[in-house]
């Protein structure tokens, strides 16, 4: 009778707890909504029914967004934003379908400073690429946090033993009258009669109760009633002790659900099965999750909170999300590698990237968690071709490194034009020749060279000086062969001077050549 009107207390709470919740879920946790007339005509996401742009996430809570595209036949793959490049979007392991769910443990590794993510979803229809709109999703860590603490055994009973009859009577009632707190029946009482005036000793063990602890009042204090013992001379009255039942500290158990890898389903792990302490008939309260230094690589999500019952039956159901990490990779120069973004626990395994003119030599592991790497990390970490690693509790990020091969580059040359300018500005140069297929390793660097002898059919290179000011040096020949160097040639000036034998020559020192001037030539030859 004592379990069952508590638990009917703690259910009548609990009803106006989730109408609480949801209410504050419905009107304050999600973002602005757009009615159903007004919705776009590409692809969107909906959440509970309502288009959104910006949702609060609580840190135990999970949102299911949907997708919705008129193609029936129509493709899905959900990405998130690099929250350090707003131009990067990174596909989401596992997520081609049209729905997916939405925790702290997904968005966890890819939230920016304000603690929001970004979330879309890629829709393939008819040949067409679609992007929904943005939705913001910012973590909340605002979880009212209940204190548990061990219910103090304070009473406010008296014992006061009910005045027995006068001496008149022969005998007298000795009564143990064993009580809830709320003054309910617990056990049968003990009674035992006695004559007047007689003496009366004895130990009465109090019954078991499950879940319960025997106390009585002496004065102000509470003491142990496991045993009440008497103890009277020459009774000439009526005797009642209570006996008061208390809640006693009883277990429960604590089962841990963690989420699959390859699925949104959970399964109990036996190994961390744990278990707790609470009053009989208290509600657990908070606290009770692993930590994620406890259970690295998960969140957990939102329990219900029952009624301890007294015979240690009661069982706490706790189910983890596996949060999602960025394996990340530097092609440094390469191509042909994508990121992955996946649940802790998944396998992961790269592809070799190709860079032209250099051989891969392996993946290095460059970033763990954001810092360094230790060397037992690279070492567990490692990556090569054929093999895969197991997502950590922490995001990755590899470097390509390459061995450099021999490959080419060319030599373009560039002649000086005889007209310059007319607005004084530096001078033009015109394309004159080229040598190709020059040798040289990949990765290395190299200068431009005096070398236009070298080039067919340049037959007046001895009219031009190389410009080594203006040719290109220290350029780094890339692998695939498309590195070019440009090196530059100064035209030659030259100074003509005319010279008249024999008599004077009739031109005038200041003679301007035109189209007039064989007027001024005289009669002999110059």
């Amino acid at each position: 009778m004592k379990g069952s009107q508590f638990s009917l207390k703690i259910k009548a709470v609990a009803m106006v707890l989730v109408m609480t919740v949801f209410c504050s879920l419905w009107f304050g946790a999600y973002g602005p909504v757009l009615s159903m007339e007004s919705l776009p005509d590409t692809p969107y996401i909906l959440l509970d029914g309502e288009y959104v742009d910006a949702v609060e996430l609580q840190i135990d809570s999970k949102l299911r967004f949907e997708a919705v595209c008129e193609d029936e036949d129509a493709a899905y793959k959900w990405q998130i934003r690099d929250p350090e490049n707003a131009e990067r979007w990174i596909s989401i392991a596992d997520s081609a379908s049209k729905y997916i769910w939405v925790t702290h443990a997904l968005v966890g590794s890819m939230v920016d400073k304000t603690d929001t993510a970004y979330l879309r979803c890629m829709v393939t229809s008819n040949g067409e690429i679609f992007f929904t709109q943005e939705v913001a999703v910012t973590l909340s860590w605002n979880v009212t946090q209940e204190e548990i603490t061990n219910k103090e055994l304070v009473f406010d009973r008296q014992y006061n033993p009910r005045a027995g009859e006068t001496d008149e009577h022969k005998t007298y009632t000795i009564v143990i009258n064993y009580l809830f707190d709320d003054n309910t029946m617990a056990f049968e009482p003990y009674g035992a009669s006695v004559a007047a005036g007689s003496d009366f000793k004895a130990s009465i063990t109090s019954p078991t109760v499950v879940g319960y602890d025997p106390f009585r009042r002496l004065g102000s204090d509470y003491v142990d009633a496991s045993v009440v013992q008497f103890d009277l001379t020459n009774i000439r009255e009526n005797i009642t002790v209570n006996v008061i039942y208390e809640p006693a500290l009883v277990d429960f158990t604590i089962h841990h659900h963690l989420q699959n890898i390859r699925d949104d389903e959970y399964s109990v792990n036996y190994d961390l099965i744990t278990t707790g302490k609470a009053l009989t008939g208290s509600t657990v309260g908070d606290g009770l999750a692993l930590s994620e230094a406890e259970l690295p690589g998960f969140r957990p999500l939102a329990y219900e909170k029952l009624a301890v019952a007294a015979d240690g039956s009661t069982v706490i159901e706790i189910r983890y999300d596996r949060n999602y990490y960025l394996v990340d990779f530097d092609m440094a120069g390469g191509y042909g590698t994508e990121p992955v973004y996946t649940k802790y626990g998944a396998s992961v395994g790269a592809n070799v990237p190709i860079r032209h003119g250099y051989l891969f030599d392996g993946w290095e592991l460059v970033s763990y968690g954001g810092h360094a790497p230790t060397v037992e990390q690279q070492s567990q970490y490692a990556l090569q071709e054929g093999t895969t690693i197991t997502v950590p509790a922490a995001n990755l990020k590899y470097r390509a490194r390459w061995i450099t091969q021999e490959t080419t580059y060319t030599m373009v040359f560039w002649c000086e034009d005889a007209n310059d300018p007319e607005d004084g500005s530096e001078p033009t140069y015109s394309y004159w020749g080229y040598l190709d297929e020059l040798p040289a390793m990949s990765g290395s660097y190299v200068d431009g060279q005096d070398w236009i002898s070298r080039v067919q059919g340049i037959d007046d290179e001895q009219y031009f000086t190389f410009n080594a000011a203006k040719t290109d040096r220290h350029v780094m020949v890339e692998g695939d062969g498309s590195t070019v160097i440009n090196v530059y040639y100064t035209r030659n000036y030259y100074k003509l001077t005319f010279k008249a034998s024999g008599a004077k020559c009739a031109i005038p020192e200041n003679h301007v050549h035109g189209d007039n001037c064989r007027e001024d030539i005289c009669g002999r030859e110059h």
